[in-house]
């Protein structure tokens, strides 16, 4: 009786501690986990998978009802702050973006898809001076959680063209590789964001050919040169 008794008080201490917290969503799941932190679109928890902790997330408007276990107030204030120091950005596996740049196949749009956090691929498709152009790549991200993302790209497509305005018919694309470098700039409440890169496009010595043969041949003269690194901005949507 007395082991019988202890074991009683000891349960009732646990559960006076801990009690799991249930999300209902709106298709009718119900998950029974941890719930670690919150803000005005995500809910951050914990839970059991296949004997394994993992830690995830849900949005808001997938959320039909919260039910929140009792914890200790110890527990309580972890969860607060936790909830008030979130940094960590959680990333859409797919974006679209609006900006200008090789990436952006000139002026243009480029559709990315991250299968991983810290990798994806993309294509892009826009106008370019001579006309409509394309590039589709990779992008390693450096650190996908943290607001200011580092990343690299390499792609292949359009990364020189030559305008000539009075005689379109000599307007040439050349494709080739380029590398490039560059930042992203997200907010943990939205997913939407900017995105600057400086790109480098690997050009064959037929480009500067081809500039020569119309100086000398055909008597254009060029108002700019031919610039050894490019510039992409563009600004993404994520989905709501």
């Amino acid at each position: 009786m007395r082991n019988f008794l202890t074991l009683l008080l000891l349960t009732a201490i646990f559960s006076n501690c801990y009690s799991q917290d249930v999300i209902r969503r709106k298709n009718g799941e119900t998950i029974n986990c941890e719930i670690q932190g919150e803000n005005d679109s995500l809910v951050y928890f914990k839970q059991i998978r296949n004997s394994y902790p993992i830690e995830t997330y849900i949005r808001r408007n997938d959320i039909r009802s919260i039910e929140y276990g009792v914890v200790s107030e110890e527990k309580q204030l972890q969860k607060q702050t936790q909830t008030q120091t979130q940094t960590q950005i959680q990333n859409d596996p797919f974006t679209i973006g609006v900006g200008l740049g090789m990436d952006y196949g000139g002026f243009g749009f480029n559709l990315l898809l991250c299968p991983h956090e810290s990798f994806g691929i993309f294509g892009g498709i826009g106008y370019a001076l001579a006309g409509y152009s394309y590039n589709i790549g990779v992008k390693i991200n450096i650190l996908p959680k943290t607001r200011v993302n580092p990343y690299l790209l390499g792609m292949y497509g359009y990364n020189a063209v030559i305008a000539v305005k009075d005689n379109s018919e000599y307007s040439k694309f050349f494709y080739g590789p380029t590398l490039g470098v560059g930042l992203d700039f997200k907010s943990p409440h939205r997913n939407n964001y900017w995105s600057l890169a400086i790109l480098i496009p690997i050009r064959k010595g037929e480009v500067n050919d081809y500039i020569n043969y119309l100086e000398d041949e055909v008597h254009v003269k060029f108002d700019t040169e031919l610039m050894p690194v490019g510039i992409s901005i563009g600004y993404r949507f994520g989905r709501k």
